[in-house]
């Protein structure tokens, strides 16, 4: 494991010169499941758009239950609630994903698509396509997973992870599919790793 205070923090930036998006990863280097190097290509995948705007990308381990699931506890009061995503959050107001814990390089990667969805629906697109997902696209197809069903955001973050990491996964939902296809992705969707 490698000492997070004489490491640097890795950058991700986009392949294209002239390019200006640059996301920082913070405390990575304090875990041993997954290197910086893997998260930064992973994140290469995704449209240079969808980072636009996000700062930071922070592992903090301590200071999980801080502020889970949007509540402030101190820490020895938390416990891991079942059916309630807390070990990762987007916090909008400082441009900024902060992940808590994860188990497996898979579940990093399921909690950085889902949080980039948060940024991706607040941050990156338009108030139209926005409403357009609220008011025609979620209604019309149960949600994608039981976190999605918790409301339309929330969905739109689960359905964007499901298509980052693997579009075909999100065909069993025609319309929702066909949404991240055409509208948030496009043309450039998540390239082959």
């Amino acid at each position: 494991m490698r000492n997070p205070r004489t490491t640097r923090p890795g950058r991700v930036t986009p392949e294209r010169p002239g390019a200006r998006i640059a996301v920082r990863l913070k405390g990575f280097g304090a875990q041993s499941l997954v290197a910086t190097e893997p998260i930064v290509s992973t994140l290469r995948h995704l449209p240079e758009s969808h980072l636009q705007g996000l700062q930071e990308i922070e592992y903090d381990p301590e200071r999980i239950g801080q502020k889970a699931a949007g509540y402030f506890l101190p820490p020895r009061v938390y416990t891991p609630l079942p059916n309630l995503r807390s070990a990762a959050e987007y916090l909008p107001d400082e441009a900024k994903i902060v992940v808590y814990e994860f188990d497996s390089p898979a579940s990093l990667y399921e909690l950085l698509f889902h949080e980039i969805g948060h940024h991706v629906c607040r941050h990156v697109i338009s108030g139209t396509i926005r409403k357009h997902w609220v008011t025609q696209v979620h209604p019309r197809e149960p949600a994608v997973s039981p976190q999605g069903s918790r409301n339309a955001l929330e969905d739109f973050a689960e359905a964007y992870a499901l298509f980052a990491r693997n579009p075909e996964q999100l065909r069993r939902s025609p319309a929702k599919h066909a949404f991240f296809r055409d509208e948030i992705f496009r043309s450039n969707g998540p390239k082959a790793p």
